[in-house]
């Protein structure tokens, strides 16, 4: 049975891969004492990164995706220009608030991993710069959850080179069956098909966590 369309515009299957990522990860980083309010607020605010990356992905591939992925909602009229745009907006609206409530500094970083995501839709995924959203998701993502269950120690920033490298290998890896569509219609980026969007963003964690198992990331 096919998802409504209004679901399958913010990559609802990798929107719930990263749900249960981070929610996995939050429990493990917080020994299982994140209270219950909390824990409902950080998946609140990571679920509204990933619906505004996914669908500002589709609304601005729509036109390409009428040629090259037709059976998206947008191409098919299951889901209106105008509708995409109100789930973004919405989304925006309803972030700032719940990634408040951890204190300012999560919400810087949790905030930079969404701008990596929405970077990737305006622009940067048809650019060799492509990854670098993906590095900015997961890295963001994995910083915002050490710090709103107390767990953040500077060391953390020693695991960041090594995964950057997985995120790139992994992003590379995924984006060379579509190299030749890519090509044909200008994508001059790396792309990786139909992920999040950690951003699809995934950026973020979120959208490597479907590519090599992240954020808030992109989506494709």
């Amino acid at each position: 049975m096919r998802l409504p369309g209004w679901i399958r515009v913010i990559h609802s299957f990798p929107v719930a891969v990263v749900m249960a990522t981070i929610g996995f990860v939050l429990v493990i980083l917080g020994r299982g004492h994140m209270p219950p309010w909390e824990f409902i607020r950080g998946l609140g605010a990571v679920l509204m990164t990933q619906i505004a990356t996914g669908a500002l992905n589709d609304f601005i591939d729509r036109e390409r995706d009428a040629v090259t992925q037709p059976d998206k909602p947008l191409p098919r009229g299951e889901v209106t220009p105008a509708i995409a745009l109100f789930l973004v907006a919405g989304s925006l609206v309803l972030y700032i608030p719940l990634a408040l409530s951890f204190g300012m500094a999560a919400f810087l970083v949790l905030t930079l991993g969404l701008a990596g995501g929405l970077s990737y839709d305006l622009g940067l995924k048809s650019t060799p710069l492509s990854p670098l959203p993906y590095i900015v998701g997961f890295l963001s993502l994995a910083t915002w959850a050490a710090i709103v269950t107390g767990t953040f120690h500077w060391r953390l920033f020693f695991l960041f080179p090594g995964a950057a490298l997985l995120i790139v290998s992994a992003h590379l890896a995924q984006s060379l069956p579509d190299t030749e569509t890519d090509r044909r219609h200008g994508q001059r980026g790396q792309r990786t098909g139909d992920e999040l969007s950690a951003g699809d963003h995934d950026y973020s964690f979120a959208s490597c966590s479907s590519s090599s198992g992240s954020g808030l990331g992109p989506a494709t």
